[in-house]
């Protein structure tokens, strides 16, 4: 009896065993099944995306181009990503980067006013030392100078100024705002601003120059007419320079329409920041009998006060929501620290370029002429930007702050009018027969897209943004 009992728990528990195996079995075999098709779903969708770049994304053989994604950096798609190109204003990217790098997202530039010879409320002499603040517009000069008012100055002998922080620091390259020179001791962005308004037809329009504190010299007039197209011109005579800027006013302006605006590069930024404060301290009640004359603060001259920029953060935010090639190489020589006192363009540019070298680039693959992109002579891929993309995208510290740096497409900044139909943060660039865009995009599906495209040799600009807004829509509808 026992032992037909134990053969009936015998094959009783051979018959469980049986069934659990093939369940277990069947489990597993599901489970590979499940895991084999997500992968083989996910490979699929990564092959449709690709086909759908490669066929409705047309490229020269002058351009590259580069997707990934954003939070893995696996790459989508690339084509001719190891070509050394033109950037343009998206090397601000890699500028961006070793910004944060080098100065930390808390940075503050500062701006200090020495005195010396003090005799009562008398300043014998007057100092204003700049360290490069990209932001030190009139606003900020007129509260230093109520600051020097409030700590009793009423007398200056000489004005000062110092811009000796900057060594090697980028010349003037014409008279236009965007060509405006970096110095250490800048003000509204080393530009001046013409006012023109027009009258009743016939007279002369009306031109005032802001800040009105920089005295110039204007010759000949803009003419108000009562119909026509508004041709005219205001522009440097030859031979002016320093404190002695004279600007020819010719053409005509039509009378009914709002006033208008010209900007020009000043040929001497520290004078230029000397003479507005002069004015300004003239103005709050304070005399003035000299100045403004270049000279290094002496040893011996005490700190009345001291003014602090925004945060680099907020600075960054500038420089790629609007693309300044002022800011960029203001920050150029920033980060080219020597010793506390002196920064060297030169060792900005060998900044820049060593953090290239440590994402892996072969120095044969980029040469950096400047921060901004504006140099015809900069070459970097695809893959090196990508990189530096991905790294500023997923940096803890700073991550965020350089995202919302970025260009929103129909929204603000320079994407502000370009209508992409898609979720796009990026930054642009454009100099003559080159286009390029590198930023982020999420797609429908939720995933986020990380690209870089560099065109150049393209006959015009409206080309190179049809090819921008295809990769954009492809990846949205993603």
């Amino acid at each position: 009896m026992h032992r037909k009992i134990s053969a009936q728990s015998t094959n009783l528990s051979f018959g469980a065993v049986c069934r659990d195996g093939l369940i277990g079995f069947l489990f597993l075999l599901s489970f590979v099944c499940v895991f084999t098709c997500g992968v083989v779903a996910a490979q699929s969708k990564k092959s449709s995306l690709h086909s759908q770049i490669a066929r409705g994304v047309p490229l020269n053989n002058s351009s590259s181009l580069v997707v990934l994604d954003a939070k893995t950096g696996e790459k989508i798609y690339a084509q001719r990503e190891a070509m050394p190109l033109k950037p343009a204003s998206v090397l601000k990217i890699l500028t961006t980067k070793v910004a944060f790098d080098k100065l930390g997202p808390e940075h503050r530039f500062p701006t200090e006013f020495y005195g010396q010879g003090f005799t009562g409320s008398r300043l014998a002499a007057l100092y204003i030392k700049g360290y490069g603040d990209p932001l030190f517009t009139h606003e900020q000069l007129w509260l230093a100078a109520r600051k020097l008012f409030m700590r009793g100055v009423r007398s200056v002998g000489q004005i000062y100024v110092d811009d000796t922080a900057f060594v090697g620091a980028h010349e003037r390259g014409g008279q236009k705002a965007y060509l405006a020179a970096s110095s250490a001791l800048s003000l509204n962005f080393n530009t001046l601003t013409f006012e023109v308004c027009p009258t009743t037809p016939g007279k002369a329009a009306r031109v005032f120059n802001d800040p009105f504190e920089y005295i110039v010299g204007t010759k000949g007039k803009i003419t108000t007419v009562s119909s026509g197209k508004n041709v005219y011109g205001i522009d440097e005579f030859p031979g002016s320079e320093g404190l002695n800027m004279v600007y020819r006013l010719q053409g005509t302006m039509r009378s009914g329409q709002a006033c208008d605006e010209v900007y020009r590069s000043v040929a001497s930024p520290a004078l230029y920041a000397g003479a507005v404060l002069k004015g300004i301290l003239q103005k709050l009640g304070v005399d003035v009998v000299g100045g403004p004359t270049k000279k290094k603060v002496p040893s011996g001259a005490g700190k009345i006060y001291t003014h602090q920029s925004k945060e680099l953060f907020k600075i960054i935010r500038d420089l790629n929501h609007f693309s300044s090639n002022f800011i960029a190489e203001q920050l150029l020589v920033s980060i080219g620290k020597e010793s506390s006192s002196t920064y060297v363009r030169a060792k900005g540019i060998a900044a820049l370029e060593a953090h290239l070298a440590s994402l892996g680039e072969p120095r044969a693959d980029y040469s950096i002429h400047d921060a901004s992109g504006l140099s015809h002579d900069n070459r970097i891929t695809a893959r090196a930007l990508s990189k530096v993309l991905l790294e500023l995208r997923n940096n803890q510290s700073y991550g965020a702050e350089f995202v919302n740096s970025l260009s929103v497409d129909g929204r603000r900044g320079t994407l502000r009018k370009r209508n992409m139909d898609g979720t796009v943060r990026a930054k642009t660039g454009t100099i003559n027969n080159v286009g390029t865009l590198a930023g982020l995009v999420q797609g429908r599906s939720g995933r986020d897209y990380a690209f870089v495209i560099l065109q150049n040799k393209i006959p015009y600009r409206a080309k190179a943004s049809a090819v921008e807004k295809k990769l954009v829509r492809i990846l949205h509808s993603s």
